[in-house]
């Protein structure tokens, strides 16, 4: 059954204001439902996005963490030459 053929009858029963009225709510709740459908599909391919940010975010701040690790070795092993050198150094001079 076409448009057409349920508007008319509609019309004649209820008058054109109030079939305006239902047909402006249905077609009110049709744009309502849709967009519910489209801001769904939206916030789950945005809560995946954040997701997969916090994962990268927190692979980073283990990398980081275990490169200032290295660096901290890296400070020893700094501090054990500049001694040595300076060790060295002074037995060079004559001052042990």
């Amino acid at each position: 059954m076409g448009t057409i053929e349920t508007v008319v009858p509609l019309i004649t029963q209820v008058g054109f204001p109030i079939a305006c009225v239902i047909a402006l709510g249905f077609f009110i709740r049709s744009v309502y439902d849709t967009m519910v459908e489209k801001t769904g599909a939206r916030e789950e391919r945005l809560y995946k996005v954040i997701a997969d940010a916090q994962a990268q975010n927190q692979r980073l701040s283990d990398i980081n963490a275990e490169f200032a690790e290295v660096m901290r070795a890296y400070k020893a092993d700094l501090e054990t030459i500049k001694e040595d050198v300076a060790d060295i150094k002074d037995y060079i001079n004559g001052k042990e």
